[in-house]
C-alpha cells in the first residue's frame, strides 16, 4: 500500500536548498524493497546535482537503515534487516558478471535518469506527479528509500548507521580507487590530489598499502593535517611553483600511481607529469566543466603514462563494503573519524557546510 513519507525536496529556483515535503512511497516491485532511513551522507555529487537541478528533485545515494518491506522476488534480504545502500548494477551485462559491476553497461541511466529500471518515478507528490527520484535507485534523503535489492549490502550490528553510511559512495570510491583500481603495492609512491573523504580514504588505503612515500596535495590546511595525520608522508598546497617537478623528485623520479579528484584541467596534467614511465593516473573528476571538450595534456608524459577514469573505487559492493569494515575495525582505515553528524531537519546547514569544506564527511541521522 502506497504511504507518505518526509523528503528533502530541491527545485529549480531553490539554490541548492531543501524544503522537507511529503511525498508518496508506492508498493515495492517484485525486486525491490523499501528502507526505513537512519542515516544518509552527503557527497559531492549531490551537491553537483543540487546544483543543475531543473525539476523537483530527492537527491541522496549513501543511505543507511532498516528494510521495512520487500518485493515477492526478493531473496537477499528480510524486513529487519540493516542495510547500506550503494549504486545500482544490472548484474548482467559483462563489466557486471566480470566483476566490475561500477562499470556496469546501464550505469549512468540506472543511477542518473531519476527513475526506476522500468521507468517509474520513485516517488511523486500528492497529486501523483513524479518526481526525480531513484537517484543511484534510493534518493536517501529521505525518511524511506525504495530501492533494487542489488544496491543493498548488509551492516553488522556492531557498525552505526552513520558510521555505515559513507561507505555507500565516498569511502568506497577512495579506497577502492588504492586497493581495487591502482592494486597499489607495498613501497610505491603515490600522489593524491584532493583530500576531502575520497582522497583521505585513499590516503588511508595507501598507508594500508605500506605505500610510500604517500604525498597529499590538498589547499586547505586543516585537510593537509588530516591526511597527514592518516598516512602521508609529505603534504603541499597545490599552488608551489614547478610542482610536478617536486614530486618526480620526491618520488625517486616519478610516482608509481596518481589520483586526481579535483576535477581541474591544470591539476589533471600535473597528476601526469608527476608520474614515472609506466605510472598510473586514476581520475575520480570530470577534469573541467561536464561535457565540455578537455584540452589533451599532450607531451611525453602523457604518452608513457596510463590515465584510467574511476567509478565508485572499481567496487564490487557486496565483498569490498565488508572488506572495507574489517579494515576499520581493525584501525587501518579510521574514516569513522571523518564523520560530523546532523538531524535530517539540519539537511540545509549540512549541505552548506559539506560545500564550504567545513566538515569532511556530513551524515545526516532520523529519528
Amino acid at each position: 500500500m502506497p504511504f507518505t513519507t518526509e523528503a528533502a525536496v530541491l527545485t529549480a529556483n531553490s539554490g541548492s536548498r531543501c524544503e522537507l515535503q511529503p511525498l508518496i512511497v508506492p508498493d515495492p516491485g517484485p525486486q525491490e524493497m523499501i528502507v526505513e532511513l537512519r542515516a544518509c551522507g552527503i557527497c559531492h555529487t549531490d551537491l553537483g546535482f543540487a546544483a543543475h537541478v531543473t525539476r523537483p528533485a530527492v537527491l541522496g545515494h549513501e543511505g543507511a537503515g532498516v528494510v521495512s518491506q520487500v518485493g515477492e522476488r526478493v531473496t537477499r534480504f528480510a524486513p529487519g534487516d540493516r542495510v547500506v545502500l550503494t549504486f545500482s548494477a544490472c548484474e548482467q551485462c559483462p563489466t557486471c558478471t566480470s566483476g566490475h559491476p561500477a562499470y556496469c553497461m546501464t550505469h549512468a541511466s540506472r543511477n542518473f535518469d531519476g527513475v526506476r529500471p522500468g521507468g517509474q518515478p520513485g516517488l511523486t507528490d500528492a497529486a501523483g506527479s513524479p518526481v526525480y527520484s531513484a537517484f543511484f535507485e534510493q534518493s536517501s534523503f529521505a525518511r524511506h528509500a525504495l530501492v533494487q535489492q542489488d544496491n543493498a549490502v548488509p551492516v553488522p550490528d556492531h557498525v552505526s548507521f552513520a558510521e555505515a553510511a559513507p561507505l555507500g559512495c565516498g569511502i568506497q570510491t577512495g579506497a577502492g580507487a588504492v586497493l581495487r583500481s591502482f592494486d597499489a603495492q607495498a613501497g610505491e609512491p603515490i600522489v593524491v590530489f584532493g583530500c576531502g573523504a575520497v582522497g583521505l580514504a585513499a590516503v588511508m588505503a595507501a598507508r594500508a598499502r605500506d605505500c610510500d612515500p604517500i604525498i597529499a596535495v590538498e589547499p586547505h590546511g586543516e585537510r593537509r593535517a588530516l591526511a597527514l595525520r592518516f598516512g602521508a608522508t609529505d603534504s603541499f598546497t597545490g599552488t608551489e611553483a614547478n610542482l610536478a617537478e617536486t614530486l618526480r623528485s620526491l618520488t625517486g623520479g616519478g610516482a608509481r600511481y596518481a589520483l586526481e579528484g579535483v576535477g581541474k584541467p591544470l591539476v589533471y596534467a600535473t597528476a601526469i607529469e608527476c608520474l614515472r614511465p609506466g605510472g598510473i593516473c586514476g581520475t575520480l573528476a570530470y577534469p573541467g566543466e561536464f561535457g565540455a571538450p578537455v584540452a589533451h595534456p599532450g607531451g611525453f608524459a602523457f604518452m608513457n603514462t596510463t590515465q584510467i577514469g574511476i567509478i565508485e573505487g572499481d567496487s564490487d559492493p557486496a565483498r569490498f563494503i565488508p572488506e572495507l569494515i574489517a579494515l576499520a575495525d581493525a584501525g587501518d582505515l579510521p574514516y569513522r573519524q571523518l564523520i560530523a553528524t546532523y538531524p535530517f531537519a539540519q539537511i540545509n546547514d549540512a549541505l552548506a557546510d559539506a560545500a564550504a569544506g567545513h566538515v569532511v564527511k556530513a551524515v545526516l541521522t532520523f529519528d
